[in-house]
């Protein structure tokens, strides 16, 4: 342990300024002698110093410090800069407020040498001023006057006073105030015109009735009860009205777009033809001018409205229908903004006029669509069928048949779709495969006959569906119900003489097709073999004719050709034993579809 004394022989501070451009670092300048308690100074070498500020000479809890390793002796003297720490820094708040404040120092961890009072250096007593001068720099308060210390010529402007709190300001020379003088303050005609800024009296000021005639100094028109006529309208001079002008008043092209304020033109403002051609000068009534429904037919004489009298025009844009189509509204327009098409009102449904895509078709999604027949936009953009659902006549709806299908979209291609022939209610709605190439498209196909059915098709219900649909190409016979099939050749929307098409092969090999009488009802277990469904030929809608009887050969199709004669065989024949699918009496059973249209 050192028994060290210490004498200070410096203290400078640099204060931060109270105003600068920059300031300088709040450091403190300490110069010292470390002595030995026998005399003499401490020997050479570097000590641990630890700098401390108090409130009070006899120590106590630091207000500041810092440590300060390494720092050098020399011959007892030493001189260090406090404050470099920016963690640690020197602040003013530190010795403003302090009436005193004292220094000590702790070398090599041994107790603090008695601590020294810090004192000012000449020119630090300009800081108290400033201190002083940041006092005076404040809002002055009600609480820093003394009653009755501002006299009236302590004040330099012009002010109201009044002997009594609230009462007259009889002195109210040049008077600057807002909101402070009362009804009760200013003397009758005491203020004229010019002691009035322009615009300085608004509606809000003015108590109902305030202003009566003599006080106006204009020309104006007087009417006998209040909305009256101003009888009097034709010889004021000057005259500022507004409804009391009639169609004679007003000198030719006097009314242009600039006297017109934004909707002031309303239909109470118009008396009945008041509005003549030649009151209206080119291009002066535009759309920003004419208030909701103000021009009416009776205010406008009968061909006053010509083409130079009317300004740009637009129609109104709204994100659906603005008004109700309805009686009221026949004839209003509006822009939809959906798909940018101009609908107008006939008094019962709106209809499109005017779109970008031309007369039949809608702009939606960036498109343009046919919203009779697109799937995703039917009767209006955005409204999208479900499903198998298809958009016929601008309605989602299940089809009756491929043929409706084909019908309501010809670009529709070959694939299963959901047909529903009897409607809402009865059988469910069903998937179905469509050939939508051949003939014109639009064939349904209800069955698929195989030679390994052993005459499975020979069944008024339906047969190897399976919750699906008749496939052209499956292994196994498959077959719709006999009501199925005459369903959809009943509702079908097509009216030609062949909706049935057999279609008859051997192995890999196309035979025949034929096409048979629409007079024909299927019927699987059909025992005749003449009649409506033997009423066939080979080209599609050609010459029907009766092509049986052929004994034992039952169903659909062509009876009594030899080689070419093939039909739907149902029964046993008596001559070539059990077949199935397509038969031929020379052939024996093939493969083959059933088609309706």
């Amino acid at each position: 342990m050192h028994l060290l004394r210490a004498a200070i022989v410096c203290l400078s501070l640099v204060a931060v300024p109270a105003v600068a451009a920059a300031a300088p670092p709040a450091l403190l300048g300490v110069q010292g002698r470390l002595a030995a308690t026998g005399g003499g100074p401490v020997a050479d070498g570097k000590y641990g110093l630890v700098a401390s500020i108090y409130a009070t000479q006899k120590g106590g809890e630091a207000l500041w410090s810092e440590s300060i390793v390494g720092v050098a002796v020399v011959q007892g003297l030493f001189a260090v800069q406090l404050g470099t720490n920016a963690k640690n820094a020197l602040t003013p708040a530190l010795f403003v407020g302090s009436a005193e404040l004292w220094f000590g120092v702790s070398v090599d961890g041994e107790p603090d040498l008695t601590p020294t009072r810090l004192t000012s250096v000449p020119y630090a007593f300009a800081a108290h001023t400033a201190l002083v001068a940041d006092a005076l720099s404040k809002p002055l308060g009600a609480e820093g006057l003394a009653t009755g210390s501002v006299a009236s010529d302590k004040v330099g402007f012009a002010y109201a006073g009044s002997a009594s709190k609230g009462g007259s300001a009889t002195s109210a020379l040049d008077l600057q105030c807002t909101a402070c003088v009362g009804a009760g303050e200013v003397a009758i005609d005491a203020i004229g015109t010019a002691q009035l800024a322009d615009s300085a009296v608004t509606t809000a000021k003015l108590a109902n009735g305030a202003v009566t005639a003599a006080k106006l100094a204009v020309a104006w028109a007087a009417a006998d009860e209040p909305d009256g006529v101003a009888k009097m309208a034709a010889s004021a001079a000057g005259l500022k009205c507004t409804g009391c002008v009639a169609t004679a008043h007003l000198a030719d092209v006097a009314v242009t777009t600039a006297k017109l304020a934004d909707a002031a033109v309303t239909a109470p403002k118009l008396a009945a033809n008041a509005v003549l051609t030649a009151a209206i000068a080119d291009a002066a009534v535009t759309a920003p001018k004419l208030a909701a429904n103000a021009v009416l037919t009776a205010a406008i004489a009968d061909a006053a409205v010509t083409a130079p009298k009317i300004g740009s025009f637009a129609f109104p844009v709204a994100d659906g229908v603005p008004f109700t189509c309805d009686a009221t509204h026949l004839g209003w327009a509006y822009l939809e903004k959906k798909d940018t098409t101009i609908y107008v009102c006939d008094g019962k449904a709106l209809y499109p006029i005017l779109s970008k895509c031309g007369q039949s078709q809608t702009y939606c999604s960036g498109a343009c669509v046919d919203t009779t027949t697109d799937k995703a936009h039917c009767s209006k953009c955005g409204v999208a069928c479900k499903g198998g659902e298809l958009c016929l006549a601008s309605k989602c709806l299940n089809a009756i048949s491929c043929h409706d299908l084909k019908v309501a979209d010809p670009k529709l291609p070959d694939g299963v779709y959901t047909i529903d022939p009897d409607g809402a209610g009865g059988v469910a709605a069903f998937p179905i495969w469509c050939d939508m190439t051949t003939n014109g498209g639009g064939w349904s196909l209800v069955a698929r006959m195989t030679t390994a059915g052993n005459q499975a098709h020979w069944d008024t219900g339906a047969v190897g569906l399976g919750g699906g649909h008749v496939k052209p190409d499956n292994p196994a016979t498959q077959k719709y119900s006999d009501a199925i099939i005459n369903l959809i050749k009943d509702k079908s929307a097509y009216i030609g003489p062949t909706p049935y098409r057999m279609r008859c092969w051997e192995g890999q090999t196309f035979v025949q097709t034929m096409w048979c009488s629409t007079q024909c009802t299927f019927h699987a277990q059909d025992s005749v073999n003449s009649g409506p469904c033997a009423l066939c030929t080979s080209a599609f809608e050609g010459g029907l004719v009766q092509l049986g009887p052929n004994t034992g050969t039952r169903g659909l199709g062509h009876h009594h050709d030899g080689s070419q004669a093939w039909s739907m065989a149902y029964q046993r024949h008596p001559e070539e034993g059990n077949n199935s699918g397509c038969r031929n009496d020379s052939r024996g059973g093939g493969d083959g579809h059933l088609w309706v249209k």
